[in-house]
């Protein structure tokens, strides 16, 4: 693939700049100009039903997040079409070769050619992201947003899941938990890094909760990944030993506002599901919550997983929202 810096067009294989030209008409993609960043940010944020003043709220906070990652947003690709801005698209690295990709989505027009041109912009945006040293890219919208799904399906991204955001006010909560005998909680060190690769990694098998992405990071990765997210505190990552075998594994990390602790990972390796022991690492999960003065407890189930599900609904967990989650990896 091929990049025109004259016209902004992309040359994909096989294709002329004739037919880059006819595909975008009178529209092309350029980087963002100094003064445009808010405007560029408002159209990738925006949804349907959102207010001016929630979306600059939003514009605010995705500086700020983008500002903590590292990211520069001088970066970001806009669409332009008769002096106006009509799209943007930009992506934001994690550790573990993951990077979150953020795209705008139609407003007035609903023609194919815009869609086919963010499609192009998308693609240009992945050649980017992967030469810079990501493997993975996902990005998270509306389930009913069918406007970003077909730019993304025309970016030849594949649609991996559903995902339900689920809250538990601690307070709220009055399940008990038996333990029983012969349990107890190893907690992380660098000693014990391969370690928790390798119970993480079995508890990968058979799994429901986005299975199709077991192949795709290394658990190297995988930790980098879960390291990045909230505030890392290895004190609040725990392997589940049963008579001294660990079986499964609980990754908690405090949120950047201070009153949430979000679980970034649950698991059991096959042999240990059915047992009660799900039970076990969420009343962990809550009883460390209270110990660290967290009001609530967040995390993102795959809504394929109905014994999650009720696992959750059982300790009292509610839903907040839902994320439709879309993919390209490297090839």
């Amino acid at each position: 693939m091929k990049h025109n810096s004259e016209t902004g067009t992309i040359r994909t294989h096989g294709s002329t700049v004739a037919d880059d030209l006819a595909v975008l008409q009178d529209r092309h993609l350029r980087p963002v100009r100094e003064g445009e960043l808010r405007e560029a940010l408002r159209l990738m944020i925006r949804e349907a039903g959102s207010k001016i003043a929630t979306i600059d709220a939003q514009v605010d906070a995705f500086i700020q997040l983008a500002g903590q990652q590292g990211c520069d947003l001088r970066g970001l690709t806009v669409l332009e079409r008769d002096g106006k801005l009509e799209g943007a698209c930009c992506h934001i690295p994690q550790s573990g070769g993951t990077a979150f990709v953020f795209t705008s989505g139609t407003q007035a027009d609903t023609s194919e050619a815009f869609s086919t041109a963010m499609a192009q912009m998308h693609r240009q945006l992945a050649g980017r992201a992967f030469a810079a040293g990501s493997n993975l890219l996902q990005a998270l919208i509306l389930p009913e947003d069918d406007s970003r799904s077909k730019i993304l399906r025309q970016a030849d991204y594949q649609l991996l899941t559903d995902l339900s955001y689920l809250r538990c006010d601690i307070g709220t909560s009055q399940v008990s938990v038996d333990t029983g005998e012969g349990i107890n909680w190893l907690t992380y060190t660098s000693q014990h890094r391969e370690l928790f690769k390798d119970v993480i990694a079995r508890t990968y098998r058979e799994s429901l909760d986005c299975p199709e992405l077991e192949t795709k990071r290394s658990m190297e990765n995988v930790l980098l990944g879960h390291q990045a997210s909230g505030q890392f505190n290895p004190n609040l990552w725990f392997l589940l030993q049963v008579r001294g075998h660990p079986v499964g594994a609980l990754l908690l990390a405090p949120l950047r506002d201070g009153g949430a602790l979000e679980l970034t990972y649950m698991g059991l390796e096959p042999s240990a599901r059915g047992k009660g022991l799900g039970r076990v690492l969420l009343a962990q999960t809550l009883r460390v919550a209270k110990q660290q003065g967290m009001t609530y407890v967040l995390l993102a189930v795959d809504q394929r997983n109905a014994p999650a599900k009720r696992l959750y609904s059982f300790f009292g967990f509610t839903q907040l929202f839902d994320r439709r989650v879309f993919i390209l990896s490297k090839k």
